[in-house]
């Protein structure tokens, strides 16, 4: 039994149904549960911010299902829709490990919205005790006997939990520098705390400080082989890495102690799809799905290597689920969309996700000359122009930004400009044969006919790359 931070239960709830939640409330905790409530637990300061870092603390979001409830996250019109937008942001991005919404109907109501529908729910208004017997389990409390048995923390007991707790929240807000510290007191508290090694690899991966995360990993695996999250946080280390075999064997370790893991499933796919083992990934994603049919990543995922595999409009299908699920999606999943449309000939369809992909990534220049080729499709040369000169201001050294830009000069009939461009893209890559093509072209337009044979020889004996 724990009550500990990481354990820490948020109740989101609408003010309607405050009596049954302060039952609730009071119920859990008196089965040793820690559970966070804004009527009881809110201090003096900012309540928004109070809150917004009280969910990101927990390790369960539960919230309270009712008419009133519901009609709120309809219309927007509570903060409690603000408080579950938050909490669904933070679940698409953990691991179900570290952080989960649960739902809890308080009275015959339907399942909610897609923030909702894909999670477990448990039914108060059926067996109220029973059913608060079943969450105090599954939130590490306990019968009431074993509260009264259960004996005081110690001092490093209590400041360990409070330190992981303060972590946790700059780990979801991303301020991986200033969590590692703290991680790191932990760990001086407790040397043998799997959670805080595993912590730290996960945050110093994410600082693309590869070698001391797998260090970390490593020492979580040592701590307990039979851990399957330990596992899991090596193989994700050293898919990071690039070592897709050794982290293809990890994750196989990690499905071997808990085969039910979607998200070891997830992470396997990814491995196999790196290794380009299409089909393999494929039947993986399927399997993290089964397991998780809402889980958004695999599906995009999904839609990845179907798309390798020429299977286009079964990929275009799984990234239009994904959305459906994720409305908010990563500009990747998106960029993979609109490359699918436009192999299926719908460039229209395939300018709109470009368009959303940037809207969501802005600074991300592949996705602006990729923006600029669909352009020249459309026969839109100066939209086209400006999409690559966009990427240009982001990566001055975007080669097929370059090869782009030139190509519509050339076309607005911009020739000294186009050859400036060509030279950039030279630059770049020296052995392009189109680019020498075209430069050319272009000085035989500036009326340089000497020039343009000097290009000419080097243009036929130079292998061909296609960047554009």
């Amino acid at each position: 039994m724990s009550s500990s931070s990481e354990q820490r239960v948020f109740i989101s709830y609408a003010h309607d149904d405050l009596p049954q939640v302060r039952k609730l409330y009071a119920d859990l905790k008196a089965r040793a549960v820690n559970v966070w409530m804004d009527e009881e637990d809110i201090g003096p300061g900012r309540w928004k911010n109070q809150i917004q870092k009280a969910i990101a603390q927990s390790r369960y979001f539960l919230f309270c299902m009712s008419k009133a409830a519901l009609q709120k996250t309809t219309d927007g019109s509570g903060f409690i829709d603000d408080e579950l937008q938050w909490a669904y942001q933070i679940a698409l991005e953990q691991d179900e490990r570290r952080f989960t919404i649960v739902p809890v109907r308080l009275e015959d109501v339907e399942r909610g919205d897609h923030r909702l529908s894909v999670f477990e729910q448990y039914d108060l208004f059926k067996d109220w005790d029973l059913m608060v017997k079943k969450l105090a389990t599954h939130f590490g409390g306990g019968s009431m006997g074993q509260v009264v048995q259960e004996k005081k923390k110690s001092h490093d007991e209590i400041l360990t939990e409070g330190l992981f707790g303060k972590a946790l929240t700059m780990y979801y807000a991303n301020d991986l520098a200033k969590a590692l510290p703290i991680v790191e007191a932990i760990i001086s508290l407790s040397p043998d705390n799997i959670n805080g090694w595993t912590l730290k690899a996960g945050l110093l991966s994410g600082l693309k400080r590869y070698e001391e995360a797998l260090a970390a990993a490593e020492k979580g695996v040592c701590l307990n082989p039979n851990d399957a999250g330990a596992w899991y946080v090596k193989a994700n280390v050293l898919g990071r890495q690039g070592r897709f075999q050794e982290a293809l064997d990890a994750n196989e370790k990690s499905l071997s102690l808990d085969a039910d893991d979607y998200m070891a499933w997830f992470t396997l796919a990814g491995a196999l799809s790196a290794l380009r083992r299409h089909e393999d990934s494929l039947a993986a994603f399927e399997r993290s799905l089964k397991l998780n049919p809402g889980y958004a990543p695999a599906l995009a995922g999904k839609g990845v290597t179907l798309a390798g595999l020429e299977r286009h409009e079964e990929a275009l299908a799984a990234f239009e689920q994904a959305e459906q699920i994720n409305p908010v999606s990563l500009s990747f999943w998106k960029k993979r969309k609109a490359d699918v449309l436009r192999k299926l000939g719908r460039l229209d369809e395939a300018l709109v996700s470009y368009e959303q992909a940037l809207a969501i990534e802005p600074q991300d220049a592949s996705i602006w000359a990729e923006n600029g080729k669909l352009l020249v499709d459309l026969g839109r040369t100066e939209q086209a122009l400006m999409s690559f000169e966009r990427a240009l201001t982001i990566n001055p050294d975007h080669a097929a930004a370059w090869t782009g830009k030139s190509r519509m000069l050339f076309e607005l009939k911009r020739y000294q400009e186009a050859l400036e461009a060509y030279d950039q893209t030279l630059r770049i890559v020296p052995h392009f044969a189109n680019a020498w093509y075209w430069k050319g072209r272009t000085l035989k337009m500036l009326g340089k006919y000497k020039k343009a044979l000097v290009n000419r020889p080097f243009h036929q004996r130079a292998p061909f790359v296609r960047l554009f």
